[in-house]
Parts: C-alpha cells; structure tokens; sequence
C-alpha cells in the first residue's frame, strides 16, 4: 500500500501538532499547496517544495515526506 506525500505530510504535521498555515509559513509554501497535497488534488511537488516542508517537519527528505521508493524515480 502506497501512502500519498498529503497523507505523510498530515501525519507528520499532526505529529509535530502544528497547522496548515503554521507549517506553510516555516516551509515558505502557500498553504494552498498545503491544502491541496493533503486534499490529494496534488499527488506531487516540486523538489523544493518538498525539501521545505521536509525541514519545516524536522525530518529526512527521503524518508519521511516522499518515501524511500519515489527517490528511486528521481535518481534514474
């Protein structure tokens, strides 16, 4: 089973117990896009995008925002 970055994102921003706004701000995102990756409207994000979010939730990129199979697109 597949989880989706909205879905990591929101375990992790609840997690931290922050908000859609409080974590747009410390990631330099509009909270749309917050909104809309959590929504699943978006499926996918910009590279930085994800690497702020990733440092605003204190976690490794990899890891924990877009999981370890997706880097594998990434890296070929």
């Amino acid at each position: 089973m597949n989880i989706s970055i909205g879905d990591r994102i929101r375990a992790l921003r609840e997690f931290r117990d922050i908000t859609q706004e409080q974590l747009a701000q410390r990631a330099s995102v509009s909270v749309d896009t917050i909104r809309k990756l959590g929504q699943g409207v978006r499926e996918s994000a910009r590279i930085n995008t994800l690497r702020g979010l990733s440092r605003a939730l204190d976690v490794q990129l990899e890891r924990s925002v877009i999981g370890a199979a997706a880097l594998t697109d990434f890296r070929t």
